[in-house]
């Protein structure tokens, strides 16, 4: 790269990074216009589309440009990132491995270790994971996440409290902590605290709310989370009330999933994993009319969902 295109390029990355998402295209562009075939350019470009959230055009190039640089160890380390976003993570382990064998480096074991993590091997992920932290603080969050699939939820507390003390200002960690310390608190003591703040007209922390409804289905007592929800529901955030729906999913309230699912369902016309349990939901509470309504409102911004709508039409005929 010339120092020009070397300036443009950290630029870009710049822009990337604190999501200047118009700015990044437009150097994207020029960088584009001056070395369109150079392995910077299409890494950059593979970047620019994941910080955009373009998933499906950014796996596309990422496996075109596996087999245009078999050797680039920023390319499969990208290519990685762009499977571990679609949740395809053994194939990027695969391509974090292949990185990590090309030119080790730590970012690409942290994310070998995250990527572990989500595919349940925990034994594996762990060492990575403990072997990166005390160099590399912002890992905490990973490794309390690993303990808390592992059900520590106290070593997962211990691993965050003194990362926060540190960097008050990770909101993901924070939210992180308050649903851990919910969970920490135990049934009894967690409906205790809900229970008072309904009664003071307070208001119910999100990590609060999500565990009660979740101590409640398991308790069996869905009629009162229908009453909690109907008393809440309009001021739930997307990430609370996406956070309940796969609490009602896995704990046999399919309608009141259904209803989740479909309301945070235009924000992540992408979410495969969303889609697959939303249409199980629905059929378990007779609202595949419904569903199969709202995804035709959808597809025409997202054409993939015109084959959903195909399979659950014949099932239905």
């Amino acid at each position: 790269m010339s120092r020009a295109r070397d300036v443009v390029g950290r630029n870009l990355r710049r822009a990337i990074r604190e999501g200047r998402l118009e700015d990044a295209a437009s150097l994207l562009e020029r960088l584009r216009r001056e070395a369109p075939l150079e392995v910077q350019t299409r890494g950059l470009e593979l970047e620019y589309l994941l910080a955009a959230g373009r998933l499906d055009e950014a796996r596309a190039l990422a496996d075109q440009l596996i087999l245009d640089f078999p050797a680039s160890a920023r390319i499969f380390f990208l290519a990685g990132r762009t499977a571990y976003a679609r949740r395809e993570y053994g194939k990027a382990l695969e391509r974090f491995e292949e990185a990590g064998r090309l030119a080790p480096h730590w970012r690409v074991r942290y994310w070998t270790g995250k990527t572990l993590t989500q595919l349940g091997r925990l034994d594996e992920a762990e060492p990575v994971l403990l072997g990166l932290v005390e160099e590399h603080p912002f890992v905490a969050p990973a490794l309390a996440w690993l303990y808390e699939r592992r059900g520590a939820v106290e070593e997962a507390i211990a691993v965050l409290r003194p990362y926060l003390n540190d960097h008050p200002g990770d909101r993901f960690a924070a939210a992180q902590l308050e649903r851990l310390e919910a969970r920490a608190l135990g049934p009894e003591r967690l409906s205790e605290e809900v229970e008072t703040l309904l009664e003071l007209g307070e208001e119910i922390p999100p990590p609060l709310l999500a565990g009660h409804v979740e101590a409640l289905l398991q308790a069996g007592r869905g009629p009162e989370v229908r009453e909690l929800m109907a008393s809440v529901r309009g001021g739930l955030e997307p990430r609370v009330a996406l956070q309940i729906a796969w609490i009602c999913h896995r704990n046999g309230m399919p309608d009141l999933a259904c209803s989740l699912f479909l309301e945070q369902l235009p924000s992540r016309p992408g979410d495969v994993k969303l889609q697959a349990a939303l249409e199980k939901d629905a059929r378990l509470a007779g609202r595949m009319d419904r569903l199969l309504d709202v995804y035709r409102e959808l597809a025409p911004q997202n054409p993939r969902l015109w084959g959903r709508i195909r399979r659950l039409t014949s099932r239905l005929e």
